[in-house]
C-alpha cells in the first residue's frame, strides 16, 4: 500500500491511496485513517458485491469489473474500488493495475487537474480505454477467421465458438459498466461537479456506441458456427473446441422457446419413428424363418434411416438437449429453469409426433403382416422386463444418443457424419437399449395394431425407467466428463503457453 500527495489547489492537497490485494487488517485500518462509513467498508471486504456506485455520508463509492487478458490471452475479470473522501482517493486493485496509473499521470499533467470527482472522470475513461482494448483484440481474431473465409480447419468451428462466448462476456461487462455510469451521472451527487459529469457522459456514451457494435457482430457471427461445422473437412475438432461450440449453441437453443422449437420437436418426434418403420419392414418379412432375434439385428441395419431423416431434416430429440443446452448452462450462458422448460416441451412434443405417427402408421393395409408382427413381439420385449434392467438399458440409451450429439459436433465432412449417424443407431437398435422417444415410438405403434400393452404399463414399466435412464447416462457419462475433460486440456495447454511464455520473457 503507498501514500502519495497531490497539491491540487493552494492550501488544500488531494492524498490518492493504493490498497493492493489488501488485508482486512490493512482495509480497517485504512477505514480509521479516512473515517470510512461502516457499510463502506464492509462491501471492500465483500467481493461479490456488483459493481454499481453507492454514496455514503460524505463518501461515494464506485466498483468496476475491469476486464484483463490472461496469460493464455482468455478474457477474465478483475475488481476495482474507487473510494472518493472528502480529501482523498482509495483504490483498492488486486494487483497495481496500470489503467490507476495512467489516470494519475494524466490527472497531474493537467495544467488545472480539478479536484477528486476529475480523477474520477479519468479514471473513467482508462476503464472504457480497457473495454475498447479488448473488444480490439477480438475484432482481430474475427478479421483472422474472415480471412480464412472460415476454410476447413480444426480450429475453425472452435474459434468460431470461443469468440461468441467472449463477446457474450464483454457484453456483460459493457452492461454493468453503463449501469454504473449511469447511476453517477443521474443521481448527480454534490461530490460531482459539473464539468467530471460532462466528462463521464462523454464516457458513457463510448461505451453505449460499443455496446451497439459488439451487439451487431455477434448478432451476425451467431450462424457462423454452423456453417463452420458445415464446410470442415478434417477428421475432427479437438475436445476444448466442442465445448466452445456447444456453449454457444446452448446459448441459443436454451432461448429458442418459440412456436419454432415446438415444430422442430414434433418434427422430430416423427422423424424418429420412421426408423422404427424400416426395422419392422426389414424384419418382418424374415420371422417366418429366423427367430427373434435374428429378425431384430437384421432389422437394426435400416433402423437407422430415421436417425439420418431426424438429423439432417433438422428435426430435434428431447435426449439430444442433454449436451448443447446443458454446456450453456453450466458455462452459465443460461438458467436452470429455461433448461427444463427446454426438456418439457421437447419431450411433451416428440411424444405428440410419436402418436400421430402411430395413428397413421397404423391404420389398415399400411404395415404387412410380418412387420406387425414384429413391432408386437419387440414391444413386449421393451416393455415387460424389470425396471433394473430398463433402467440400465436406458442409461446405455442416454449415452449412446449424447455422444452422438458430440460426435457430430466433431467430426468433419458428411461422409463422416453419416457414418456415425449409421454406427449409434445401429447400437441403441441392436442392443435393444431403452430410448424415452424411440420406445414411445416403437410401443403406440405396437400399440396401434394390437399390442397387449395398456398406456399405464407403458408409463411405470418403460417411460419412467427410460426418462430417468437417459438422463443419467447422456449427463453424467458424456456432458460431465466431457467438459472436464475440455476443461483440464485447455488449462493444461495456458500452463503450457504460459511456461513458453515466461521462458522467452526470461531469455
Amino acid at each position: 500500500m503507498s501514500t502519495t500527495g497531490w497539491d491540487v489547489e493552494p492550501g488544500r492537497e488531494l492524498r490518492h491511496l493504493r490498497a493492493i490485494h489488501p488485508s482486512h487488517e490493512e482495509l480497517r485500518e485504512l477505514s480509521r485513517s479516512l473515517a470510512l462509513h461502516q457499510s463502506l467498508l464492509h462491501q471492500l471486504q465483500a467481493p461479490d458485491f456488483a459493481p454499481g456506485a453507492v454514496e455514503f455520508p460524505r463518501q461515494f463509492l464506485i466498483r468496476f469489473n475491469i476486464p484483463v487478458s490472461g496469460e493464455d490471452g482468455d478474457l477474465r475479470w478483475e475488481r476495482l474500488d474507487v473510494v472518493l473522501a472528502d480529501d482523498a482517493v482509495l483504490t483498492v486493485e488486486p494487483f497495481p493495475l496500470e489503467l490507476v496509473e495512467r489516470a494519475r499521470a494524466r490527472f497531474l499533467r493537467r495544467e488545472r487537474p480539478g479536484g477528486i470527482d476529475r480523477f474520477l472522470a479519468i479514471l473513467v475513461e482508462e476503464v472504457v480505454d480497457g473495454f475498447g482494448t479488448r473488444w480490439g483484440s477480438i475484432r482481430e481474431e474475427l478479421q483472422g477467421l474472415e480471412t480464412q473465409g472460415l476454410r476447413a480447419s480444426a480450429g475453425a468451428l472452435g474459434a468460431v465458438g470461443k469468440a461468441h462466448t467472449e463477446m457474450a462476456e464483454l457484453l456483460r461487462g459493457l452492461q454493468a459498466a453503463r449501469e454504473c455510469l449511469e447511476q453517477l451521472t443521474r443521481g448527480r451527487s454534490r461530490r460531482i461537479g459539473d464539468v467530471a459529469i460532462a466528462e463521464l457522459l462523454a464516457s458513457l456514451d463510448r461505451l453505449k456506441g460499443l455496446t451497439e457494435t459488439v451487439v451487431q457482430v455477434r448478432e451476425h457471427l451467431a450462424g457462423l458456427s454452423e456453417q463452420a461445422a458445415a464446410t470442415s473437412v478434417e477428421v475432427s475438432a479437438e475436445s476444448p473446441e466442442v465445448i466452445e461450440t456447444a456453449i454457444a449453441l446452448g446459448e441459443r437453443r436454451l432461448h429458442r422457446m418459440t412456436v419454432a422449437h415446438a415444430i422442430t420437436a414434433f418434427i422430430g418426434g416423427l422423424a424418429v419413428s420412421f426408423g422404427g418403420v424400416a426395422m419392422a419392414w426389414t424384419a418382418g418379412p424374415w420371422t417366418h424363418v429366423l427367430d427373434q432375434s435374428q429378425a431384430h439385428l437384421l432389422g437394426s441395419i435400416a433402423f437407422p434411416i430415421g436417425f439420418i431423416i431426424l438429423i439432417v431434416g433438422k428435426g430435434e430429440l428431447f435426449t439430444e438437449n442433454f449436451f448443447v443446452p446443458v454446456t450453456g448452462v453450466m458455462s452459465g450462458r443460461g438458467r436452470l429453469r429455461d433448461l427444463f422448460l427446454l426438456w418439457g416441451s421437447t419431450l411433451a412434443f416428440n411424444l405428440v409426433g410419436a402418436v400421430v405417427f402411430a395413428f397413421l402408421i397404423s391404420r389398415p393395409g399400411v404395415l404387412a403382416d410380418g412387420a406387425r408382427h414384429f413391432l408386437v413381439e419387440l414391444v413386449k420385449e421393451k416393455v415387460f422386463v424389470p425396471l433394473p434392467v430398463a433402467f440400465m438399458k436406458a442409461v446405455f440409451a442416454g449415452w449412446l444418443m449424447t455422444m452422438l450429439t458430440w460426435l457430430l459436433l466433431a467430426a468433419r465432412g458428411q461422409g463422416a457424419r453419416m457414418l456415425i449417424i449409421w454406427m449409434m443407431g445401429f447400437l441403441i437398435s441392436a442392443g435393444h437399449f431403452n430410448h424415452v422417444v424411440i420406445s414411445a415410438a416403437e410401443v403406440f405403434m405396437a400399440m396401434g395394431v394390437g399390442a397387449p400393452v395398456s398406456v399405464g404399463e407403458w408409463a411405470r414399466l418403460n417411460f419412467l425407467p427410460a426418462l430417468l435412464g437417459n438422463l443419467v447416462g447422456g449427463i453424467i457419462f458424456v456432458t460431465l466428463l466431457g467438459y472436464v475433460q475440455a476443461h483440464s486440456l485447455r488449462r493444461s495447454e495456458q500452463r503450457a503457453r504460459g511456461a513458453v511464455r515466461r521462458r522467452e520473457t526470461h531469455h
